[in-house]
């Protein structure tokens, strides 16, 4: 008996629906027919009130998405700006570790998690960070920012570079706009801005002279005109580095900036925008002993009647310094010289340390791989060298023309004191590296989160309440500042950030900022099935849910097709390496997969004829066209994402191990001048390609001026593989290498044998069904 999913009860279609990341596909669930778009509907309105309800008692846990470093991905970055538009998050600028600044424009993906870099046309702003991104009717305003002096000319006088540029970017034309105004502010950073109905507000940042602001600006968008609004005379101090959250039409609250260096602020201000002159008021702040000790260059999120922001856990040790240093943010600048001549020289060597290594520096695109661990200790190693080296006078190794006495007598005691001496540097140095592994060794400090229900804001009391929340124990982002922190649908999102490293060694302090790598940590209150990220809930949505859940969470994995030119061979991207670098492996048959539990399972799947691994990708050749990619397609995903969750070897160890292809095209010292042009022509031209197809081809060898090549993967039965021979790698070859008269595909013995036995098996096959059939 069949059962189709019209057939399921409401509530089981409800819950297969919630399963749907919340954008995107679950929008068009809607438009299948009427119990679907009421279905749809009721999930939609679950799982907002649910997740409100769980940010109210900060029962949230985080996960992680993972870098993909065989897709276009973001370049690490701090000080950017962010904004949330129907399905995807647009990143525009930041800069690096290294205060290199960024023009860029990139675009997620929410409901498949995938990075895209829009192409865009028009005036492209400056490079800068610490810039405000608003999203008004289908386009992006940018305004501001700052930039880091160029080096040129050199012996310039160090300044930045603060901009008032204003440009808008159509989602629609893919285009930017620069906008040119009579009047407008003065370049302006670090500030912060909000979207009340055509007017976009803008308080406070860091101006020329590199002070703190507390004016107001509006912008309308209609007209692009802008004109400094005038305020009450009671009004928040200038600060830089605040959260502005728009609360309706004629209100935005100001949370918490900075007035100067270890002069952070935790209070909050409510302006109302109604006649000629707007009112500013402080708002009473009660279980305040719940407020995060940090809110500066920590993004504050509107969610329902709640403010959510991310800070340091009030249980970990409170740094010694609230600021950061003028080499760590550019709007906490300062002109003062008064330091000692003993601290320029260390200073001068950690700058030397930070080289920007970056790959996509305004444009340029790079992978980033997940290399804080060997950051962390390739910076413990460095701090672990001691800053100064005692001076014995007692054996210091005298010159021979110089020496007042002679060697000769106290030779062996001049030896044991430096023997003494060298001990004892030994163990003062090894002393150090144990205290410097125990700290390095620590747990690394997280961000919690801190919840501000605004319910009585706009009252007459006007006053707001600091949840009392407990801490949560699960792993989240570790400590940053200057990330981005967006909500999507039923999530928060952030991205980037920077993040100081406290670590004391005797007397030494070290600082190193380091800009977070490409993750993207999302915080998320119903479970849903995405390609790359799953997220996990306290309190259930449907009885007996858990067993399911935790069923789905092993299929994580974000698993990429991509078409061959055999119409019957299809290439799977898992994501995670395969055989790894150089490493290919052919199953022209199931009776060749006794050596890999992976083609084993793939071999059960009814329809697949053959299996090639290559260092990152899996080719599945099918029987023949009368079998549907679209039916085999699911079983192949969920045997490739259930094996790499069980965490078994692709090649079984005990077994033959998979082939290196680096060693059988390696070049020979013995090899012909001639076999060794065609291995190199092979390995830097034609194999790539090959692989990029889902295929590969093998040197077999290179007789009177003939090339046998063995085809692999997608290219055993591809129809045009003979025209692939002659006119692409023949015409090559012979192109560069005038003595190849001709290239032929060749067979191994292997490969010969097992020929035979399946042609001996189809015909025995064959008798039996006409025996049948008499």
């Amino acid at each position: 008996m069949q059962c189709k999913i019209n057939d399921l009860p409401d509530e089981l279609l409800e819950y297969i629906l919630s399963l749907i990341p919340p954008y995107r596909d679950l929008q068009e669930c809607r438009l299948v027919c009427k119990r679907w778009y009421r279905a749809t509907k009721n999930v939609i309105e679950h799982n907002e009130a649910h997740f409100q309800k769980s940010v109210a008692f900060g029962s949230l846990l985080w996960n992680s998405l993972p870098s993909m470093h065989w897709i276009s991905t973001i370049g690490k970055r701090h000080s950017h700006s962010a904004c949330i538009y129907d399905n995807s998050m647009y990143v525009f600028g930041g800069c690096t570790a290294t205060w290199t600044t960024f023009n860029d424009l990139w675009q997620l993906d929410l409901g498949t998690r995938t990075w895209v870099r829009p192409i865009t046309m028009g005036n492209y702003p400056s490079p800068k960070a610490c810039a405000t991104m608003l999203y008004y009717k289908k386009s992006l305003i940018l305004f501001g920012g700052w930039s880091h002096p160029s080096p040129y000319p050199l012996h310039q006088v160090e300044q930045w570079k603060l901009f008032n540029e204003l440009h808008v970017y159509s989602i629609k034309s893919n285009k930017w706009t620069a906008i040119n105004t009579l009047e407008t502010p003065p370049p302006t950073s670090a500030h912060s801005a909000t979207i009340h109905r055509n007017l976009m507000v803008v308080f406070g940042g860091v101006c020329n002279g590199y002070n703190s602001s507390n004016d107001v600006w509006c912008l309308n968008l209609d007209s692009y005109t802008w004109h400094k609004q005038s305020t009450s005379n009671l009004k928040p101090q200038p600060r830089y580095g605040q959260s502005q959250i728009e609360l309706g039409e004629k209100h935005l609250l100001v949370l918490g900036g900075c007035t100067g260096p270890n002069a952070a602020m935790n209070d909050a201000w409510l302006l109302t925008m109604e006649g000629v002159s707007w009112t500013w008021r402080k708002i009473n702040m009660h279980n305040t002993e719940w407020a995060p000790t940090h809110i500066w260059c920590h993004q504050a999120c509107k969610v329902g009647n709640y403010i959510i922001v991310l800070s340091k856990n009030r249980r970990q040790t409170k740094p010694s310094d609230m600021s950061i240093s003028l080499k760590k943010v550019a709007c906490q600048r300062s002109t003062s010289s008064r330091l000692c001549e003993s601290n320029l020289l260390p200073e001068r060597q950690g700058s030397v340390s930070t080289v920007d290594k970056d790959e996509n520096i305004n444009g340029r695109h790079g992978a980033f791989s997940r290399s804080h661990s060997q950051n962390a200790h390739a910076s413990s190693q460095a701090s672990s060298i001691p800053k100064t080296i005692p001076f014995y006078s007692d054996n210091t190794l005298s010159m021979a023309a110089f020496r007042d006495q002679p060697l000769r007598g106290n030779s062996n005691t001049n030896r044991q004191r430096q023997l003494e001496s060298l001990r004892r540097m030994e163990e003062k140095i090894r002393n150090k590296k144990t205290q410097l592994t125990k700290v390095s060794k620590k747990a690394e400090n997280t961000l919690s989160i801190f919840v501000l229900d605004i319910t009585n804001v706009l009252s007459d009391d006007c006053n707001a309440l600091w949840i009392p929340l407990k801490q949560n124990d699960h792993s989240g982002p570790d400590e940053r500042i200057l990330y981005s922190l967006v909500m999507g649908r039923g999530e928060l999102i952030v991205f980037g950030g920077i993040r100081k490293e406290h670590t004391t060694l005797g007397h030494t302090e070290v600082d190193d900022s380091v800009v977070r790598s490409n993750k993207l940590p999302v915080r998320r209150d119903v479970p849903a099935i995405s390609t790359m990220l799953l997220a996990q809930e306290y309190s259930t949505l449907f009885p007996k849910r858990n067993p399911l859940i935790n069923s789905q969470q092993r299929r994580s994995m974000f698993v990429q097709t991509q078409d061959t030119p055999n119409p019957n061979s299809l290439k799977f991207i898992p994501g995670v390496p395969v055989l790894g670098e150089g490493c290919t492996k052919d199953f022209p048959s199931a009776k060749d997969a006794y050596c890999s539990p992976l083609a084993k399972m793939l071999f059960r799947i009814e329809g697949v004829k053959a299996i090639f691994f290559g260092p990152d990708f899996i080719t599945v050749t099918k029987f023949d066209e009368d079998v549907e990619w679209k039916l085999l397609k699911p079983e192949i995903f969920a045997t490739i994402m259930d094996f790499f969750a069980s965490g078994l070897p692709v090649m079984d160890e005990t077994s033959q191990p998979a082939a290196d292809t680096r060693t059988v095209h390696k070049i020979n010292p013995e090899d012909d001048e001639i076999v060794q042009m065609i291995k190199e022509l092979l390995d830097t031209r034609i194999r790539p390609t090959v692989q990029e197809d889902g295929g590969d081809i093998v040197f077999m060898g290179f007789e009177e001026g003939i090339v046998k090549l063995k085809m692999q993967g997608s290219c055993t039965s591809c129809p045009s593989s003979v025209v692939t021979l002659r006119n692409g790698v023949q015409n090559m070859m012979q192109f560069y290498i005038p003595e190849v008269l001709g290239v032929i595909q060749v067979e191994d013995e292997t490969d010969k044998i097992a020929e035979k036995e399946f042609q001996k098996f189809e015909q025995k096959i064959g008798k039996v069904e006409e025996s049948k059939d008499k």
